[in-house]
């Protein structure tokens, strides 16, 4: 269970990661655009994602269990879970923030957001 959580984080943060590059653009447009330390760290990551998971001293170094395989769709499942719901409040998001960065009125209050 500990290796599945681990794992499905690890996913998490790389989808996050994506929706931070397409902030103003869409998530293929940011998956195609060229970035040389993206290119670099996503392998990486994922190298000792699987090292962590699969190899057994790595396993039993951070007290992973053995994933079973129906388990192992769930990591990157949550993933693009995450993926899909931050992509799709993107545009609610940028509705609530103004050009110049600051938040919009509280609809209550008419008050800034945060003050």
């Amino acid at each position: 269970m500990r290796g599945l959580t681990f794992a499905s984080l690890v996913f998490s943060i790389v989808a996050l990661i994506l929706v931070d590059r397409s902030r103003s653009s869409s998530i293929l447009t940011a998956i195609t655009r060229p970035n040389r330390a993206l290119a670099v760290v996503l392998p990486v990551v994922g190298s000792v994602l699987a090292v962590a998971l699969f190899w057994q001293p790595a396993r039993d170094l951070f007290g992973f269990a053995k994933l079973d395989p129906v388990h192992l769709a769930v990591p990157p499942l949550a993933g693009l879970a995450v993926l899909v719901v931050l992509e799709a409040i993107k545009p609610i998001w940028r509705w609530s923030v103004r050009g110049d960065g600051t938040a919009s009125p509280d609809t209550t209050t008419g008050k800034p957001a945060g003050h």
